[in-house]
């Protein structure tokens, strides 16, 4: 039969030792009588395993590992053991196995973050890039590199199409937008060309009559017409926007009234302009040229008789602090410091002709929505308020705000 001590590892780097009550050490084989010195943290630890009565307790101090045991009664088995060399190998061929693994997973993950930063997260940066630059004007142009995955050029390839063909959609839209604005500016003009047409042949009609009466029926229709004439030369704006000048046209339209009647704004009767930068809308414009015209005409034939002097007044400003239902609320303020419109109606052929202006001019102002008011007072004075229309965009501002609303960022 074997030696049953074997199975204590008599023969490995193992030493068994029994304790006794009073802390005594001996070996526990008589043939292996050496008692190890054993670390003074040792004794302290086995001290208080015995002052707690503990049955069993493990602990490693200076890389030896102790093993306590209760044996019998007082008596408990220590068992003292080390590391082997080829423990000690084993544990590090296994760490560095450990490692080895460790590091080839860290080299992958490397990799493939990598990869997948190369391959994948700049293609699709650099797509990303390539239509925010085609929305700001720029050829579309990724340059996404061939290697790259297959289903990104087929992304890049579906973009390229679709911004192909937004693009030509944008150039046709805005060469239909300035086609059409060409034919409103066509329309215009030859409007204007007509109607100063028909100003030409009132005019010359006017010259053939040789009634004072009729013929000054001729001209009122006349200086109409060619403020209509005028107005079509200002109603179409290089701003974006179907809206009138209103400070340049009536200085233009008060100097053809002045020399209709051959008259210089500066000399007997002066011509005072204060106009704020006001946008009408063509509804509205036509009206307050027309009103002007009443005004304007009507001073000029009737307000300075006898070679009198004097000014024509015509202002337009914002009223400040309209009311909410009114907001951007203007008054136009236009007249005369001549003899007054009751003076003026002395006679019987001026009443007729000053009734039919004043209804004009209420009928002008009641469609532009205007408050009007006549005053009589220091000569004539009319006074009308009214909330100026939004202007009209043109065809190409129309086209450029639906091109802007596709390219806006979607959310």
């Amino acid at each position: 039969m074997g030696d049953g001590r074997l199975l204590l590892g008599v023969n490995d780097n193992a030493r068994h030792l029994l304790l006794m009550g009073d802390q005594a050490i001996f070996s526990l084989f008589p043939d292996h009588p050496d008692i190890p010195e054993l670390p003074a943290a040792v004794h302290e630890r086995l001290k208080t395993d015995f002052t707690r009565h503990a049955l069993h307790d493990a602990f490693t101090i200076k890389g030896t590992t102790y093993v306590l045991q209760n044996a019998y009664g007082p008596v408990s088995l220590l068992v003292a053991t080390e590391r082997t060399h080829e423990e000690s190998r084993a544990l590090n061929i296994f760490l560095i196995r450990v490692g080895l693994i460790a590091g080839l997973l860290a080299l992958e993950l490397i990799a493939v973050a990598l990869a997948a930063r190369t391959f994948l997260v700049e293609p699709l940066e650099r797509l990303a890039l390539a239509v925010a630059e085609w929305r700001r004007g720029a050829p579309f142009d990724p340059r996404i590199n061939r290697s790259i995955p297959l289903e990104i050029r087929h992304l890049e390839r579906a973009f390229l199409r679709a911004t192909r063909r937004l693009t030509r959609h944008e150039q046709e839209l805005e060469k239909s937008a300035h086609h059409q604005d060409m034919l409103i500016r066509e329309i215009h003009h030859r409007v204007k060309n007509n109607l100063q047409v028909i100003a030409s042949l009132l005019n010359l009609q006017a010259s053939r009559i040789r009634s004072h009466e009729a013929r000054e029926e001729f001209r009122l229709v006349r200086d109409r017409v060619r403020a209509l004439a005028t107005l079509h030369r200002y109603l179409y704006s290089e701003n974006g926007l179907s809206a009138l000048d209103v400070q340049s046209f009536l200085e233009e339209l008060c100097s053809i009234l002045f020399s209709a009647h051959n008259m210089n704004t500066q000399t007997r009767i002066r011509l005072k302009l204060d106009i704020e930068h006001v946008l009408i809308s063509p509804d509205q414009a036509v009206p307050v040229a027309l009103i002007v015209t009443e005004v304007v005409s009507n001073a000029l034939r009737y307000a300075f008789p006898e070679n009198r002097s004097g000014a024509i007044s015509i202002s337009l400003r914002r009223v400040p602090n309209p009311p909410p239902e009114k907001e951007g609320l203007v008054e136009l303020e236009l007249g005369d410091n001549g003899i007054g419109l009751d003076a003026a109606r002395a006679s019987e052929s001026r009443t007729r002709r000053e009734g039919i202006g004043i209804q004009l001019i209420r009928g002008f102002a009641r469609q532009i929505n205007a408050d009007l008011l006549i005053n009589n007072d220091g000569g004539t004075w009319y006074n009308l308020k009214f909330v100026p229309a939004d202007p009209v965009p043109t065809a190409v501002a129309i086209a450029q705000q639906a091109i802007n609303r596709d390219d806006s960022p979607i959310s």
